[in-house]
């Protein structure tokens, strides 16, 4: 519908990965860290010009003993958490916030791994928790998050998965697919991460990224219904790896 007239827009996006292992004769430690920021304008907003389209701070650590030749038995520990704030559109309503929320899950089970690149990682015990740092509750609706109207902390044991794959099919390419499901044993919660990067010249790459992601867990808490969520994004910029 170009016929109709159209309006500027404007996105910028800025991320940071890092990672820092240690292995030694039985013994794997393996952590990440994972930072990434989106800003664009808004169309149709009239309070504001700006809002966020992307935010995350995650930090992932797995410490595994290695029993057999491709079987460890392991601990696994994620924090991720929000550092903006994000609007409803035309509304004094957020979305998210700074802290708000953080989850965290801890879980002790079976990593397998059968090929380089590929680990899976079962964990029949698992601890979850999703906290909501709010000082107006009446801003942010926490039963989006899992967390009942009034509290600020969901608490729960259950059991999850995560398979996590890396494959370079060659030296300009790089592949990533994260997987993970936990389950209350009432409700499950699963997402999919695939992330594609593209090296373009010494100093210039493209990023492609699906995520499509389900949360029924809220459906205790509030009387919304759970749906798929999708998170695209296709990019070409600038990047440097350090060494």
């Amino acid at each position: 519908n170009w016929y109709q007239g159209a309006a500027n827009a404007f996105a910028m996006l800025a991320s940071a990965k890092g990672k820092l292992n240690y292995k030694k004769d039985n013994i794997s430690w393996e952590n990440v860290g994972e930072w990434r920021a989106g800003i664009s304008t808004v169309s149709g907003d009239s309070l504001r010009i700006l809002n966020t389209t992307d935010d995350l701070f995650r930090l992932n650590s797995k410490f595994g003993y290695q029993l057999h030749k491709h079987w460890y038995v392991s601990t696994n520990v994620e924090l991720r958490t929000n550092l903006m704030n994000n609007w409803r559109k035309n509304t004094y309503e957020l979305a998210s916030a700074l802290l708000t929320p953080v989850r965290f899950t801890w879980g002790v089970g079976i990593d397998y791994k059968p090929i380089k690149g590929l680990s899976i990682n079962i964990a029949p015990a698992t601890y979850k928790l999703v906290y909501a740092n709010i000082s107006d509750p009446e801003r942010v609706d926490v039963t989006e998050f899992g967390v009942e109207a009034g509290e600020d902390i969901l608490s729960e044991l259950g059991s999850s998965l995560r398979l996590q794959w890396k494959w370079k099919p060659l030296r300009e390419i790089a592949l990533e697919t994260k997987f993970y499901f936990f389950t209350n044993y009432r409700q499950i919660e699963t997402e999919l991460e695939i992330n594609a990067d593209f090296i373009i010249n010494k100093y210039l790459s493209a990023k492609l990224m699906l995520h499509p992601r389900y949360d029924g867990t809220i459906e205790g808490v509030s009387d919304k219904k759970a749906k798929v969520q999708f998170k695209e994004l296709i990019s070409v910029g600038f990047a440097h790896t350090f060494r």
